[in-house]
């Protein structure tokens, strides 16, 4: 067997591998569910499978869900760099300290790059202030 792939297997095999971005999905799906072609931006025929009915509820869906996605990765990058990971002691320490030096829950999430209700929790927890 011969083992040379053709121009279309080796190009169709790199695009494989490398991953489609939410929003360059969404507006793949978008046009289809307008009816348009995503690679040519021509009607679709009027027979197309993608101007089905029960096709085009599911082009809903996946629009919704899209969206969705797209809506929590722009949340994500903008929570602290320290947003969800664990507190180890020194932290602690560290919080501890700036908080009985007067500083405020702002200050203290800025420094420790984290979230205004993490730095509050954990002043819960650790009998700074109560809830």
């Amino acid at each position: 067997m011969d083992d040379k792939q053709t121009a279309v297997e080796s190009s169709a095999q790199s695009n494989a591998a490398i991953p489609m971005h939410t929003f360059e999905a969404l507006n793949i799906i978008e046009k289809l569910s307008t009816g348009i072609n995503p690679l040519s931006d021509e009607p679709l025929t009027p027979k197309s499978l993608c101007l089905d009915d029960d096709i085009q509820r599911a082009l809903q869906v996946a629009i919704a869900a899209l969206q969705a996605r797209m809506r929590w990765i722009e949340r994500q990058a903008q929570l602290p760099a320290n947003a969800g990971k664990p507190w180890n002691t020194e932290e602690e320490d560290k919080l501890n300290t700036g908080f009985d030096n007067g500083d405020s829950v702002d200050i203290l999430a800025e420094r420790h790059q984290r979230t205004k209700g993490s730095i509050t929790s954990r002043l819960v927890k650790l009998g700074k202030i109560t809830a």
